[in-house]
């Protein structure tokens, strides 16, 4: 429950908002293959599968690397342009939709996860550590921040609504496959790079 409500909880917010049924709700693929790779990590024979991913530093980094990938096309992909291309139009013109819609699909499982308790032992209600402390400190709220800024990136790169050319009119927008590219080098940059530098650092300061 935690591993799905966490891999999911983002974009299954950014869907309530836009008032449209979830993605995963609709085919017959994710939650299965959710399911499928809990059960393969957690009672394979011999623990084999986890032992392999938790094998060494590299195989850790390998996990974290493609995690962050599929965190910038959650917020690109999976909720700004949910907003851009809802099923009825009212969200469409819309830049907050699109900004929020952004940033609830990269962080929104996050903080149900931690808003439910739901990775300790008793499951209770509580304000998301995430939520908490000085609003530009990285040691808190890291993910919640990255996803917020990214999701401001994304939308004044792609200019949706041309209020960044009203503004600047030189401005060129790129297309979405670009923005998305973006945010996939900014979220691995700023996560998976930013966390191995730190590692190695602090290895080296030791």
């Amino acid at each position: 429950v935690a591993i799905v409500v966490t891999a999911l909880g983002g974009t299954t917010a950014m869907s309530f908002l836009i008032g449209q049924p979830c993605g995963w709700l609709c085919d017959n693929q994710t939650l299965p293959m959710y399911i499928a790779a809990w059960f393969a990590l957690h009672h394979f024979p011999g623990d084999l599968i986890f032992n392999a991913l938790d094998s060494s530093a590299a195989t850790r980094f390998a996990v974290t690397f493609f995690d962050d990938i599929s965190w910038g096309v959650a917020i690109t992909k999976w909720g700004m342009f949910k907003a851009l291309s809802a099923m009825h139009e009212s969200p469409r013109p819309s830049g907050v939709a699109a900004l929020l819609c952004g940033w609830i699909a990269g962080c929104g499982g996050g903080l149900a996860q931690q808003m439910c308790s739901l990775v300790s032992a008793e499951w209770k209600l509580v304000a998301p550590d995430s939520l908490k402390g000085p609003c530009l400190s990285l040691s808190r709220g890291f993910g919640v921040k990255a996803s917020a800024l990214m999701s401001c990136l994304a939308y004044c790169l792609l200019d949706p609504h041309g209020n960044v050319t009203a503004m600047v009119s030189t401005w060129q927008p790129l297309s979405r496959d670009d923005v998305i590219f973006v945010a996939v080098v900014g979220m691995v940059c700023v996560a998976s790079v930013r966390g191995l530098v730190t590692q190695l650092v602090g290895d080296y300061m030791r």
